[in-house]
């Protein structure tokens, strides 16, 4: 995914905008997961827009939760 600009994507948003469309928590695992592996945008491209949206917020905390974990041994 391409740096674009502000409001090209929810996530390219977050980390390069600082416009955070995300619930709270979901903002700082996807910050968090950034840092961590910037192919997190790719990851999660498709999944972002149903957060912003409020849809699948329980099925995205789980799966970037289990992201995170990867990186936590």
């Amino acid at each position: 995914m391409s740096m674009g600009g502000p409001g090209d994507h929810p996530i390219g948003d977050l980390i390069h905008w600082h416009i955070n469309p995300f619930p709270p928590d979901i903002a700082d695992m996807l910050r968090l997961l950034y840092a961590l592996n910037p192919e997190i945008r790719d990851i999660f491209a498709l999944d972002a827009y149903d957060w912003v949206e409020g849809r699948s917020l329980d099925e995205g905390r789980a799966k970037l939760r289990a992201e995170l974990a990867k990186y936590h041994h």
